[in-house]
């Protein structure tokens, strides 16, 4: 199985742009005009902004749809796998279906749960105060998926990137024509075209896909020389299957991590600041003592001998 590479790329200034000449310059402005992708992410880019995208029970209905994609089009995944690859409906049902819907199954079972912040220690200067990670949504997304297991290695990261919040742009692999049609022509019919959407083509389109400004890039695959991966083309873009990379980063939970971005969050307990008053001037011994006295933390097991 081919090992996939996660590639953080740096924050767009969308909102910046969408403030720029009235609203009227594109979202992703530093594409060229003739790019023929870029009013599909500006789409996108848009409807992620509207905050569509945020809502659990939003993220829950286009995971169904998944859901409801792969129960209706097996038969169609068995076939396109077969001529594509030589699989064994046993092979193809096992590894492209089967394993997909554990993955949306768990995901629905648990999105509630890793939806929620996660609250963190606090310093002695923040003990009043609220302190937790929030698990934001990139933006749009867009994830470049092999030919060897053409419905697992883009279904299983798309997931995540749905249950994350995210806006998607799906490139399936070109090698596997027969799964990329059907992909490409049945997968809109399931899910909010608002916000996702699939890309058919080789290495001339995928480059100039990557023109555009996304997010987040999630890439499945190896290099197979020069002219067959995007690898070779971008030199941002790496390749692998050392560090962040491979099945593990797009599976469960991590799959959600994956395509969320950790936020970290204080919130300032302004009612309690009368509580503060100590740590304000005039200092003496008898506040620094007060202070020590309800907050020091001392070592496990340790003591003093006299």
């Amino acid at each position: 199985m081919e090992t996939g590479t996660v590639l953080q790329l740096p924050e767009n200034e969308a909102r910046r742009a969408l403030e720029c000449d009235g609203g009227n310059r594109s979202v992703d402005g530093d594409a060229t005009s003739s790019n023929p992708f870029a009013g599909l992410v500006s789409h996108l880019r848009a409807s992620w902004l509207s905050g569509k995208t945020r809502p659990l029970e939003y993220r829950v209905a286009q995971l169904e749809a998944l859901g409801c994609f792969l129960d209706e089009k097996k038969q169609q995944i068995l076939e396109a796998t077969a001529s594509d690859l030589g699989k064994a409906p046993f092979e193809a049902e096992l590894s492209e279906i089967f394993l997909c819907k554990n993955e949306l199954h768990e995901t629905l079972n648990n999105l509630s749960h890793w939806m929620k912040d996660k609250h963190v220690d606090r310093t002695l200067a923040m003990q009043l105060d609220s302190a937790f990670i929030r698990k934001d949504p990139y933006g749009v997304v867009l994830i470049i998926a092999p030919w060897n297991y053409p419905i697992q290695l883009f279904l299983v990261p798309l997931i995540g990137a749905i249950a994350a919040g995210n806006c998607v742009i799906v490139k399936p692999s070109e090698v596997s024509k027969n799964t990329e049609r059907l992909v490409a022509e049945a997968l809109p019919g399931y899910l909010d075209k608002d916000c996702f959407a699939v890309v058919t083509g080789g290495v001339q389109e995928t480059t100039r896909l990557l023109e555009n400004k996304f997010d987040y890039i999630f890439f499945t695959g190896m290099s197979q020389g020069k002219e067959k991966r995007p690898a070779w083309i971008l030199s941002s873009l790496p390749f692998g299957g050392i560090g962040n990379s491979g099945l593990g980063l797009h599976h469960g939970k991590f799959s959600f991590d994956t395509f969320s971005h950790h936020r970290g969050c204080l919130k300032r307990g302004m009612g309690w600041e009368s509580l503060n008053a100590p740590r304000y001037p005039p200092y003496c011994k008898k506040k620094f003592g007060v202070i020590q006295a309800t907050s020091k933390v001392t070592r496990k097991n340790d003591c003093t001998l006299l």
